[in-house]
C-alpha cells in the first residue's frame, strides 16, 4: 500500500515539475524566434524569449520597396555607362540596392519609434 502512495506522490511531483517547465518554455512554432515581439520595450527584457526591439512591419515594407527602386536605377545607370552585363555588374546592383535598403529601413525605424 505504501508503494502505491509513493508512486502516486512521484507522479504528482513529476506533473508539478512538468507544469513549471511548461511555463518557462518558449514557443517553437513557425515563428518561434519572435515570441517576444509583442514586448518592444527594451527595459522589460523577458529572459524566456527573444526581444527583437522595435522591429516594425513598416520598415520591412518600405525597405523592400526601396530595394527594388534602387536596383532599377542602379542597373539603369550602369547600362548607360556601358558596363556589360555580368557577375560584377550584378553584384554591384545587389550590394548597392542592399545598402540603400538598409539605410531606408534604419531611417524608417528612427521615424517610427
Amino acid at each position: 500500500m505504501s508503494k502505491q502512495i509513493r508512486v502516486q506522490g512521484n507522479r504528482a511531483a513529476r506533473a508539478a515539475r512538468w507544469a513549471d517547465a511548461r511555463k518557462n518554455m518558449v514557443d517553437t512554432s513557425a515563428f518561434g524566434y519572435a515570441t517576444g515581439m509583442a514586448n518592444t520595450n527594451m527595459n522589460g527584457v523577458d529572459a524566456g524569449s527573444l526581444n527583437l526591439g522595435s522591429l516594425s512591419m513598416t520598415s520591412i515594407v518600405v525597405s523592400t520597396i526601396a530595394y527594388f527602386v534602387a536596383a532599377f536605377f542602379i542597373k539603369r545607370y550602369l547600362v548607360e555607362m556601358g558596363i556589360p552585363k555580368g557577375m560584377t555588374r550584378g553584384m554591384v546592383v545587389f550590394i548597392g540596392a542592399a545598402v540603400v535598403s538598409y539605410g531606408v529601413a534604419y531611417l524608417v525605424d528612427l521615424v517610427v519609434t
